[in-house]
């Protein structure tokens, strides 16, 4: 059999004591599932991590990747380029289409206190060590097509220094034909240039493709490692992994891929984040049918989902780049000051929250903060703050494709021109609600975000027989008033509620990673103006949301109903 060389770097912790990998138990698929490339970006060994970028230039916009994986909340997708290199995009990269898009495998990444070292990427040829001290190794062996001598293979890991201390392994029959096995091993008191190889011979040669990641133990005691069966012999070729059934409130047309399974280990080589130095037992967790936004938004640090980049020492991360477009997701305004410190009488203007500005120039280290030099849409122009030590003041906002903008060419507000292509349906629109018999409580300023959303988001809507027009005009029901504040106050006070208790921002937090369901994700990241160019689904459920025939009594007093309803047919 001729060598497929298919380049995968699988840089996962799937043993996390804390939180297991999840495998679909559907597989094998007939097909993997295939997105396609909004913007350009290069593949990366590790999510969020930008030192471990896989190709030297981007992938361009257009290109279509197979999905093999993803992080447990869809920030990224861990992709196959040309059926030869494998390896991370973040998801606000990918284009419509994604929302019921399966993943054969739900990965918890090392955390980033794991430095990434480098790769190996042939089994003929040992990796040297550049660090000293405790080595992870995360890596691949993928197979095109079953080979019978891999019947009996055994993995052997070998060091000329140093302990292999614990290993494990996945094995995930990706189709019918082929075949990926994913494991990770600690190797304890490596020294620097000491040697890590692998050895498979007792299989076919040409007949797979291999390649193993390394990182340096940098975490202490954040990591916590339990025993494990194996050290540095792992018997791939034996399926290892149970199905168990799991439920979930998230719901899609067609049969429910709620199920997961977790490797029936004893004790695993998990690198766990919690303190305690006791593993809980792994627990099966349901793949998530979630609805991602196609260009999704970088969030706050305190959600979890993206992982930011060191510009400024001593300082906290920034998750920006020149030239995009940032929304300010703070409580209050923030200071315009004419130059990147906060010294006095410098203010030149303040931005509102939930305004947009474009990043001219930046970003400058001041003051233990990270400087922008911003545009903003009412043409205010001058340096403002990423944030402070624990709670950052913008966050990445995409336009209507994904890509970055170039900005040169940005000076308003980058969302839809539908608000201009409808100028009364606004107004008439918050007249109703306003005059609803529906209560809307203390909401009145999300309300009219909701309401703006929608008017910037009709020219989104594509599908057959529901266009921009057709929306319009479900917008003008009589009642469309009444359904606006029902779900503004049930779902945003939900939102509020869950926010007091469990201690998140309530403008720059995702519903997603916090356990909400699709259609109160939507209304939610509409309301922030995080919500990206809606896709098939996401319409269909709006448009059903403002004409399903229910009775008057459900948009004050059976939401939950409605909601699951949607939830249902369309996600």
């Amino acid at each position: 059999m001729s060598k497929v060389k298919v380049s995968y770097l699988i840089l996962i912790m799937f043993l996390a004591s804390a939180c297991a990998t999840t495998i679909d138990e559907s597989l094998p698929y007939t097909d993997l599932p295939e997105i396609q490339l909004a913007a350009k970006t290069k593949l990366f060994a590790a999510p969020g991590n930008a030192l471990s970028a896989l190709t030297s230039s981007a992938l361009p916009v257009g290109k279509r990747l197979n999905v093999i994986g993803s992080d447990k909340d869809r920030a990224w997708w861990l992709v196959m380029a040309d059926n030869q290199t494998l390896g991370w995009i973040p998801t606000i990269f990918v284009r419509d289409g994604v929302a019921i898009l399966k993943s054969a495998v739900v990965i918890d990444p090392l955390p980033l206190c794991a430095s990434f070292l480098g790769t190996a990427d042939a089994l003929d040829a040992a990796w040297a060590s550049t660090s000293a001290g405790s080595v992870i190794v995360q890596g691949s062996i993928y197979l095109p097509q079953t080979a019978p001598s891999f019947a009996d293979a055994l993995l052997t890991i070998t060091t000329n220094s140093g302990t292999v201390t614990a290993s494990d392994y996945v094995h995930l029959p990706l189709t019918a034909s082929s075949t990926l096995i994913l494991f990770t091993a600690a190797i304890d008191n490596v020294q620097v240039n000491s040697t890590i190889a692998f050895d498979l011979s007792t299989v076919e040669s040409g007949s797979y493709s291999f390649q193993a990641a390394f990182f340096s133990d940098g975490c202490g005691d954040k990591l916590k490692r339990s025993a494990s069966n194996f050290t540095n012999k792992l018997p791939v070729s034996q399926p290892k992994s149970v199905h168990d059934k799991a439920t979930s409130e998230l719901t899609h047309n067609g049969p429910v891929t709620t199920s997961s399974a977790t490797p029936p280990i004893s004790a695993t080589v998990a690198l766990s984040t919690t303190q305690s130095g006791a593993t809980p037992a792994m627990t099966p967790t349901p793949t998530p049918t979630i609805t991602p936004t196609p260009t999704r938004v970088v969030i706050a640090r305190s959600a979890g989902i993206e992982r930011p980049r060191t510009v400024c020492a001593n300082t906290y991360q920034t998750r920006l780049f020149k030239g995009q477009i940032a929304r300010v997701i703070t409580d209050s305004r923030i200071n315009v000051r004419s130059d990147p410190t906060t010294r006095a009488n410098n203010v030149v203007g303040k931005i509102e929250v939930q305004d947009m500005v474009t990043l001219l120039d930046g970003p400058e280290c001041g003051q233990e903060m990270v400087w922008w030099y911003v545009r903003s849409s009412r043409d205010i122009v001058g340096w403002v703050s990423e944030g402070v030590a624990d709670e950052y003041f913008l966050a990445f906002h995409a336009n209507g494709t994904g890509e970055t903008v170039d900005a040169s060419s940005v000076r308003e507000d980058n969302s839809s021109s539908s608000a201009n292509t409808y100028p009364e349906l606004r107004t008439s629109l918050l007249a109703k609600a306003q005059r609803s018999s529906v209560r809307i409580e203390n909401f009145a300023p999300q309300r009219e975000r909701f309401i703006q959303a929608l008017i910037d988001h009709l020219n989104d809507f594509n599908q057959p027989g529901l266009n921009a027009q057709t929306m319009s005009s479900a917008l003008q029901s009589a009642d469309a008033g009444d359904r606006v504040n029902g779900a503004v106050r049930h779902i945003w006070k939900d939102w509020v509620n869950n926010a007091n208790s469990r201690g998140f921002n309530v403008n720059s937090a995702d519903p997603g990673s916090l356990g909400f369901t699709p259609f109160r994700q939507l209304v939610i990241r509409l309301i922030q103006g995080r919500q990206g160019r809606l896709a098939g689904n996401q319409q269909r459920a709006l448009y059903s949301y403002f004409t399903r025939r229910e009775s008057s009594h459900v948009w004050n007093d059976d939401m939950k109903s409605v909601i699951g309803a949607i939830n249902r047919e369309h996600f």
